[in-house]
């Protein structure tokens, strides 16, 4: 079985619309941690069970990078929820 390694997931850019996300987990108090740039999704949501989510603007066209679909793949196989949320 393999060990996740921060660095095996290709940098990327950061979502400009996280924040709407962000205050919306403030105001239910529900803890959250940002991910830094490569992690293959955006915030690490902290209920139980923990989220991986992925941010997207759906004023824009958009796919996954190919550091989020290794990491969506990496959550489905070890049972993590992987969540592309859409402000």
């Amino acid at each position: 079985m393999s060990r996740y390694r921060p660095n095996i997931f290709k940098s990327g850019d950061g979502d400009n619309n996280e924040k709407h996300i962000t205050a919306v987990l403030n105001r239910y108090g529900i803890p959250y941690c940002l991910m830094s740039p490569g992690a293959g999704f955006d915030l690490l949501v902290m209920v139980n069970p923990m989220e991986a989510w992925e941010v997207k603007n759906p004023d824009y066209k958009w796919t996954l990078t190919q550091a989020e679909h290794k990491c969506k793949q990496y959550c489905k196989d070890h049972g993590i929820p992987y969540r592309v949320i859409e402000t």
